[in-house]
């Protein structure tokens, strides 16, 4: 009788275990992802060219193709290199350094008054101090 109640309490126990391994697999495969350092500096990069896009500040730069460095420094926590690119983006960036890109598109647009202006594309390039 005493060996029976030793089996019923080793099955039981079996049970709890395989049920806790079973649960902390499972907590494992549906956790959800932690976001990385380079997803915090693309959404901030996204956020500061759509915030002067808004205000209006890119598509007037982009007309004249001017740096806007000087409006994108206070709202940015990272290094940048930002460009208006027609084609291939060609600049120098520092070595040993993850860099985000960030390409942020602004639209073309032709008025009734013969006013006309191309689409441009902004690249901005993040990396950390």
């Amino acid at each position: 009788m005493g060996n029976n109640k030793l089996k019923g309490t080793m099955k039981t126990l079996e049970a709890v275990l395989a049920a806790s391994i079973l649960l902390i697999g499972m907590g494992f495969i549906f956790m959800p992802k932690t976001s990385s350092a380079t997803d915090g500096m693309k959404e901030q990069g996204y956020s500061a060219l759509q915030y002067l896009a808004d205000s209006g500040e890119l598509r007037k730069y982009a007309e004249s193709e001017q740096n806007i460095d000087i409006l994108l420094d206070p709202l940015l926590d990272y290094n940048f290199k930002g460009m208006f690119c027609k084609e291939g983006c060609k600049t120098d960036l520092p070595d040993n350094k993850e860099i985000v890109i960030v390409d942020y598109y602004i639209s073309g647009y032709a008025s009734s008054d013969g006013i006309k202006s191309d689409p441009k594309r902004f690249r901005l390039y993040l990396w950390h101090p």
